[in-house]
């Protein structure tokens, strides 16, 4: 049976099933169609034919709408923790704390190294004149003043108690003699104000020995404007300093 029969078959069966007369659309050359015909449509059934092939699969219907949300299950088991995750950036600095209690006072420290000397202050204004000494000492007065000027040593002769030096252009070393047999009294006295700039050196005798307030000697003076008072016994072997200034 080709096709074009299939298809006249097809459509008589569907006529018969419409109880419809399908001897008009059926084939005469199909023995089939007029034994349907004449027993009106209710022929024998005939053998069932071989299942045919299953068709394509239709288009996907549209998704249905979503269904109620179910009963939250049961929490399941903690989960390992996880590693550290990186540190977060350093925040501000908080603001500075109130300033503590004082502590207690610590001990004393050692005493420090001494500074150095200070320099020499400015020369004092004279005094008054005190009163007049006994007739063991010469009076102020009557003392002869005697220029030193620019020397390097001196030594007084007799008489000559008053020594001013005058002026320095280097160091100068006064001798002073024995004693012998009255009382010495010398005032040395700078006037020139070079004394510090140069050096003055009182001496006294070696042979025999002396010796200048218990000391070998020399006196020195070494600031400006300085003098110095000396005085012996008499037969002593000792001059003593009444005092020097400034």
């Amino acid at each position: 049976m080709n096709s074009s029969e299939l298809i006249n078959l097809r459509n008589c069966l569907y006529q018969l099933n419409n109880n419809n007369s399908c001897c008009d659309s059926c084939d005469p050359v199909l023995s089939l169609c007029p034994t349907i015909c004449n027993n009106n449509g209710q022929g024998a059934t005939g053998n069932t034919g071989a299942t045919g092939n299953t068709g394509a699969d239709g288009v996907a219907g549209a998704v249905g709408n979503t269904g109620n949300t179910g009963a939250t299950g049961n929490t399941g088991a903690t989960g390992n923790t996880g590693a550290d995750g990186v540190a977060g950036a350093v925040g501000n600095t908080g603001n500075t704390g109130a300033i503590g209690n004082t502590g207690a006072t610590g001990n004393t420290g050692a005493d420090g190294v001494a500074g150095a000397v200070g320099n020499t202050g400015n020369t004092g204004a004279i005094g008054n004149t005190g009163a007049t000494g006994g007739s063991e000492f010469i009076l102020f007065n009557t003392l002869n003043r005697v220029p030193i000027n620019n020397q390097s040593t001196y030594t007084p002769s007799q008489g000559q108690y008053f020594l001013a030096i005058t002026s320095m252009d280097k160091n100068l070393t006064i001798n002073l003699p024995t004693t012998g047999t009255s009382n010495n009294f010398y005032i040395i006295a700078d006037e020139s104000g070079q004394v510090g700039t140069y050096q003055v050196n009182i001496t006294v005798p070696s042979s025999p020995t002396y010796t200048i307030s218990g000391q070998a000697g020399p006196l020195i003076l070494n600031a400006p404007y300085q003098n110095a008072w000396v005085y012996s016994v008499t037969g002593g072997t000792q001059y003593f300093v009444l005092f020097t200034r400034p």
